[in-house]
């Protein structure tokens, strides 16, 4: 049976094309990612309010597939309208499913806590507003954003056009002497093969999206597996 440590449920902006494919190469043996969209037009404010209309039809799509963690898989989207909004929202979904209820932002945030650092850089491949609502959201979540910095892509479905040394690059020229963590924000961002790349020549820990994702999801439903090759976050336990 596919899934008999864990099913997770993946909702993801129709324009991804990147974390269902991570996820899916990442997972450990047991463990299974199950996949439903919900429409994104563009890669900004309006683009990403609208689609958070339709996650309540999601969850429900991915309550029939039995999942055990459910993730709104995707970081602008649930960090946009700031940490409240996103507790809220959170809620919202979890009170029409039995699964756990995260999202990527939230996941993040549980991965920054269990690391245990509080000077982060960003690198992203957003435009300034969304860089600004990143800078907001993390900032209340009690971290200081020593630099941000975006590759500046509205057009949502280019951004998983991008190969894994543009995250690679991005990431090495947003550190500052003062960085104590590199965050490398966006599902659709191409991660997974240079994180740990990243962390040996920078010498500091590096989160990603769906890594963060993966971790939280994992973790929340009791696997302690240590994962090799995609950072040391996967060395950490779950910090609640």
């Amino acid at each position: 049976m596919y899934g008999y440590r864990e099913r997770i449920g993946l909702i993801l902006p129709s324009t991804n094309t990147v974390m269902e494919s991570e996820l899916s190469r990442m997972v450990p043996e047991g463990i299974s990612v199950h996949t439903t969209r919900v429409k994104l037009t563009a890669t900004n404010p309006e683009g990403l309010k609208a689609m958070s209309v339709n996650a309540e039809r999601a969850v429900d799509e991915l309550e029939s597939c039995l999942s055990d963690v459910i993730i709104y898989g995707c970081t602008s989207g649930s960090f946009l309208q700031g940490m409240d909004w996103d507790d809220q929202f959170r809620t919202r979904l979890q009170s029409l499913a039995s699964a756990r209820i995260l999202t990527t932002s939230y996941a993040c945030r549980l991965a920054l806590q269990a690391m245990g650092r509080r000077k982060i850089a960003i690198a992203t491949p957003y435009i300034d507003s969304l860089n600004d609502a990143a800078k907001g959201y993390f900032t209340a979540a009690g971290y200081e954003i020593v630099n941000i910095k975006g590759l500046g892509i509205e057009v949502a479905s280019n951004i998983g056009k991008n190969p894994p040394h543009i995250s690679y690059r991005l990431g090495k020229e947003v550190v500052t002497a003062e960085t104590e963590l590199l965050f490398l924000s966006c599902t659709g961002f191409r991660t997974m093969e240079i994180v740990e790349r990243l962390e040996q020549d920078l010498g500091i820990p590096v989160i990603t999206s769906n890594g963060a994702s993966l971790w939280a999801a994992m973790r929340s439903h009791g696997i302690k597996e240590q994962l090799q090759g995609y950072g040391s976050l996967f060395q950490l336990s779950y910090p609640l």
